[in-house]
């Protein structure tokens, strides 16, 4: 697991993250994160149910997929966890340029320069080509319009 202590803007006490990790399959090293939860302390005066709150998961379906395989890790830009307090009130933690290697012995606080990563990013190919059939369609149903227009004009003849 990985533990993170922290102290927020505007409070004084510390806060605790805990990000747990479990290994999917032994052989290889797969990981992924099994389980999360947010130990937060608000000041007083703060506009909060109480002081002392603790949020943890939300639910299986919210889970990030933070996952890698053999000896890859994980990297993300911009991922959030969603968590719950007893109240059903909803968090969130925004993590930026995340990077993770669970199950790892590094001999400094530096990732190797030779570490591969597993990206979070989806790839914009679909959206582009969705984007490009729709543009089609826009252009085709324009022309259609005045193609139309025109015929509709041709086909009569006035009557005096």
């Amino acid at each position: 697991f990985i533990s993170i202590q922290f102290s927020p803007t505007n409070t004084y006490d510390d806060w605790l993250l805990v990000l747990v990790f479990g290994q999917e399959n032994h052989e290889n090293h797969t990981f992924k994160l099994e389980d999360y939860f947010l130990d937060a302390n608000f000041p007083i005066g703060f506009n909060a149910s109480e002081n002392h709150t603790f949020y943890k998961k939300l639910s299986e379906e919210d889970k990030p997929v933070w996952s890698a395989k053999e000896k890859k890790g994980f990297s993300c830009s911009s991922a959030l966890i969603t968590l719950a307090d007893r109240f059903d009130y909803k968090a969130t933690v925004q993590f930026n340029n995340l990077r993770v290697i669970a199950f790892a012995r590094l001999d400094s606080d530096k990732f190797h320069q030779e570490q591969d990563f597993v990206s979070c990013e989806s790839s914009l190919v679909v959206p582009i080509i969705i984007g490009i059939l729709l543009l089609l369609t826009a252009i085709l149903a324009i022309f259609g319009f005045f193609i139309g227009r025109r015929c509709k004009n041709a086909a009569y003849e006035q009557v005096e």
